[in-house]
């Protein structure tokens, strides 16, 4: 047997003889992409995004006097619960008192001038045309309307200033919690100069950023994991209450309102403390599940590389042996879902992507349609999420 046909017989079998063989005959030998692969999985894929946020409450009142003076009582401190209507400070009101006590005087006089017209009216009324003159009944009834229009007045201004020294107290438009306290006993305010700030607790709030592609996505009702870096321990369940359909003009974001309510019973969360939220945008179960590193996005779509053997697929990392031939199919595919390193994919095409296919992880790039491909295992010395069957993705049970 002459000795090129022998040389060929004998490494016809081994990875690499065959280049070898075809060198020797002086045919180039044939190049391969060298790529990692792993299995197309059934599993669940949870996808999600972490937000930040403030917590606030839905009603904070900044209380100011409506009139100026010097305070005579401060009757609420910082830190009291204060009830609807509760008294939280009072100006001097002494000189007003006075003059509401000469106002009330003057309309009780003229409450008095008017009834006493309405009678002498009535009187002229009843007495006979031939004993009193039409001019002279006309007079009564002017006097007597008169003296009803000051009445009227007199008690107008015993209103006015009754609302005047009611301006000199400040009460608590809604139970709430005593924030901040800006006055004194003896000090002088002026109108509309801050006294108090409340705020009620019974009606806290998350607001959260969101940006445009997630608000896009979301829905109210989407649950959601609220967590505070101030409180390590403190973890909360809840569902988006509230998507705002407009976005800040500045900053291009949604806000997004998560009301807390009885899901705070203890009140951990108070206004000022910075949240981060964890919501789930997207659950899916799909049958073809990927490493995210198998696909590869852009303006055109999105696409993976199946690895297909020339003989019957076997199960990478599955007794196939390193160094094994395939060739190259690539897959236009919809992304579902992406969560924890992998990404739930529907092919374009139903039926071109299916469980239990290879896919390939490392050299996509370098994969173009019936390129020639030598595959490996992928595993986690790779960097990957696994290799063949032990590719899951979370909630994968």
């Amino acid at each position: 047997m002459p000795a090129t046909a022998l040389l060929l017989a004998l490494c016809s079998a081994a990875p690499g003889c065959a280049d070898d063989a075809a060198m020797s005959r002086g045919a180039p030998p044939e190049f391969r992409v060298p790529v990692t692969v792993a299995l197309v999985v059934r599993a669940e894929v949870v996808e999600t995004v972490e937000l930040v946020g403030d917590v606030v409450s839905h009603r904070r009142a900044a209380l100011a006097f409506e009139r100026a003076g010097r305070v005579v009582q401060v009757l609420a401190d910082l830190g009291d619960a204060v009830p609807a209507g509760t008294l939280l400070a009072r100006l001097d009101g002494a000189v007003l008192a006075e003059q509401l006590a000469v106002a009330e005087a003057g309309a009780e006089a003229a409450r008095l001038d008017a009834e006493y017209a309405v009678r002498e009216a009535k009187r002229f009324d009843e007495v006979g045309d031939d004993l009193v003159r039409e001019s002279e009944r006309d007079r009564v009834r002017s006097a007597s309307a008169v003296q009803a229009l000051r009445a009227e007045q007199s008690q107008a201004e015993v209103r006015r200033l009754r609302e005047v020294v009611a301006l000199g107290e400040l009460r608590a438009p809604f139970d709430a919690v005593v924030t901040a306290r800006q006055i004194t006993e003896g000090s002088h305010v002026l109108v509309g100069e801050q006294a108090f700030e409340l705020v009620d607790l019974t009606r806290r709030e998350v607001h959260l950023e969101l940006p445009t592609p997630v608000a896009a996505r979301l829905e109210a009702g989407a649950p959601l994991h609220l967590s505070v870096d101030e409180l390590p321990d403190f973890g909360l369940d809840a569902r988006l209450d509230l998507l705002v359909p407009a976005a800040d003009p500045e900053t291009r974001t949604f806000t997004g309102v998560v009301r807390l309510g009885d899901r705070d019973p203890d009140t951990e969360l108070l206004p000022g403390l910075f949240a981060r939220a964890t919501l789930e945008l997207a659950r899916v179960l799909s049958p073809t599940v990927v490493p995210g590193d198998a696909v590869r996005e852009g303006g055109a779509g999105s696409y993976v590389v199946v690895a297909e053997s020339p003989t019957s697929a076997g199960a990478a990392g599955d007794g196939e042996a390193e160094g094994a031939a395939a060739s190259a199919r690539l897959v236009p595919v919809r992304v579902l879902a992406r969560g924890d390193g992998m990404f739930a994919l529907e092919p374009i095409t139903p039926g071109d992507l299916e469980t239990g296919d290879r896919i390939v992880v490392t050299g996509v790039d370098n994969a173009f349609p019936g390129a020639a491909l030598t595959t490996y295992p992928h595993g986690p010395a790779d960097g990957g999420a696994g290799s063949g069957a032990a590719a899951t993705a979370p909630g994968d049970s």
